[in-house]
């Protein structure tokens, strides 16, 4: 009710004194709160800056009426708002809003970078241009914005995050697992970040770290507070990772802990072929030990488990699942070939060649 008597006071005023740009601006201002989509509003701001073409405020709020209606002559008028009133957030962020929905990203990023060299301690232009460079796949530009936010503010999770991507993508991989892990820090339950930090502890070999950070993450999807079901397949294939890499007697010790998990990566995701592949993976390394060794495996029970033929039966079985899945992969068909020379081998019969 006050706002709508402030609109018929600022009329009469407008009517009364047709020349006042100040009075067609507030007319404009009061109009817009009411109505984003009210053309008197529309109709007062054009007098406003008509007769005071120097009121950045008179062609932002313009700007602001047109949005919906005309984009092209809203950003018009923003941009002019901006040459008259550049440090102005409001109206940067507009701009950046505008361009983005009529996905002029050239545009976008030019307007990004002219404005953070004005206002350079500004952190949210800043996360925009460095996204935006990321996403357009300017790594160095991206990680060159992020390395400069990070030094103002070290607090951000998102940037930690986005930086440690970029590094990841460049092959940084070591100052990806750095800034992945300043992430984890300030927000311990952060999966993105977790997922990509055990990812990157698997490509360089750091596994003990990897199947660490999966237990941490699995807590929170068995408590129910996360569904980050891919964390088992993580965990499952780190341990394989450090099963094949590892002495015979620590080998040992690894595949029954692969294997007293690997249901629970099979259960949790129900379509995928890389549990199969691990699964197989893990039953050709087992099926390498003295029989006597061998029986010592505690293998899901489902899997009835009884030789080494057993095993290497499954892992053909499974490696012809992922086959299935990816009949163009090669490492598929090379790991088929190999479970079906480890079964020659130990049938000691040649004519299994021709399986």
């Amino acid at each position: 009710l006050i706002v709508s008597e402030a609109r018929l006071l600022a009329e009469n005023a407008a009517k009364s004194n047709p020349k006042s740009w100040q009075w067609h601006l507030v007319l404009g201002e009061i109009c817009l709160l009411l109505n984003t989509e009210d053309s008197v509003a529309t109709s007062a701001l054009v007098k406003a800056a008509k007769l005071n073409p120097y009121s950045s405020k008179a062609f932002f709020l313009l700007g602001s009426s047109l949005k919906t209606k005309n984009r092209t002559k809203a950003i018009a008028c923003l941009e002019r708002a901006a040459k008259i009133r550049p440090h102005d957030t409001k109206v940067a962020k507009l701009i950046d809003e505008l361009l983005s929905l009529e996905g002029r990203n050239e545009d976008l990023l030019k307007h990004l970078v002219r404005y953070s060299k004005m206002v350079p301690k500004d952190l949210w232009a800043r996360k925009r241009l460095a996204l935006l460079e990321l996403q357009n796949g300017n790594l160095d530009a991206a990680i060159d914005q992020m390395q400069r936010i990070v030094t103002l503010d070290k607090t951000d999770v998102g940037i930690w995050t986005a930086l440690g991507d970029a590094y990841k993508k460049r092959g940084n991989y070591q100052s990806a697992i750095k800034a992945f892990k300043e992430a984890i820090n300030l927000e311990s339950d952060n999966k993105t970040a977790e997922i990509q930090f055990i990812q990157m502890c698997q490509v360089t070999g750091q596994l003990e770290e990897a199947i660490e950070h999966s237990l941490k993450l699995i807590k929170y999807v068995e408590s129910g507070q996360s569904d980050t079901n891919c964390v088992y397949l993580l965990y499952v294939e780190s341990i394989l990772k450090l099963a094949q890499k590892s002495v015979y007697s620590l080998q040992f010790d690894l595949l029954n802990r692969f294997f007293g998990s690997i249901e629970k990566a099979f259960d949790r995701n129900p379509g995928f072929v890389l549990p199969f592949k691990f699964a197989a993976d893990a039953l050709l390394l087992a099926s390498r030990y003295h029989v006597d060794t061998f029986q010592h495996f505690e293998f899901p029970k489902t899997w009835k488990m009884e030789s080494v033929l057993d095993a290497i039966e499954l892992a053909i079985h499974y490696y012809c699942l992922v086959i299935k899945a990816h009949p163009n992969c090669a490492s598929a068909w090379n790991d088929l070939g190999i479970a079906l020379l480890r079964k020659c081998q130990l049938m000691k019969d040649n004519s299994g060649y021709a399986k």
